[in-house]
């Protein structure tokens, strides 16, 4: 996991009180969690980190040489070259996204001690357990995406993951259903009863 402070904190966090980390990326559960915890979690002179997870050139590398090699790439594309240009675009999306959400956490609660926006490179959960124990984080917040049974045994989960493997008290944000229906009013899909799931991982 590579860290990269992409947002510089506008205080300093050595008088914190708490340090809180919040997961994002450009879905509209990220949107909900974080909004959840603008209102519901933070407080005065918490210093929270905002972070985004994209995945390291050699896992795009090992991805387009297995796609190649099954015939379903183009043979005449340099693999290094696809994953530099693939780097770039996600280091340009998660700028953007940490502008977004930085600045939504500055103006949505007064007091913090500091809020700083921080790029990390990897797979996004194995990044977010790394670097909350890295920085001593006293909480995470990530959003669910609703993933039924099949989806997490297949893909796995990074809230169920971070949920398992973190040293610290881990919050699901998951959106109620009136919430979805208005995140996705063509479309909802199926929530939990409960607006949030809290795990609380033993230290």
């Amino acid at each position: 996991m590579i860290s990269t402070i992409i947002i510089p904190a506008d205080a300093d966090s050595a008088t914190a009180k708490r340090t809180i980390v919040l997961a994002v990326d450009s879905s509209k559960y990220a949107e909900h969690a974080v909004k959840w915890a603008t209102t519901e979690l933070l407080q005065a002179g918490d210093f929270v980190v905002v972070v985004n997870a994209q995945r390291s050139s050699e896992d795009v590398m090992a991805d387009f040489e297995a796609h190649k090699g099954s015939g379903n790439a183009a043979s005449d594309v340099d693999p290094a070259d696809a994953a530099a240009k693939i780097g770039r675009l996600g280091e340009h999306a998660a700028r953007d996204i940490l502008a977004t959400y930085v600045a939504v956490v500055r103006a949505g609660h007064d007091g913090l001690a500091g809020v700083r926006g921080v790029l990390l490179i990897g797979s996004a959960k194995e990044a977010l357990v790394e670097y909350v124990a890295e920085i001593g984080a006293d909480a995470l917040v990530v959003g669910s995406r609703g993933a039924n049974g099949l989806s997490r045994a297949l893909i796995g989960s990074v809230s169920d993951y971070c949920l398992h493997h973190c040293h610290c008290p881990v919050l699901v944000a998951k959106p109620t259903v009136a919430q979805l229906k208005a995140m996705f009013p063509e479309d909802a899909p199926a929530a939990p009863r409960d607006a949030l799931f809290v795990a609380l991982s033993a230290a």
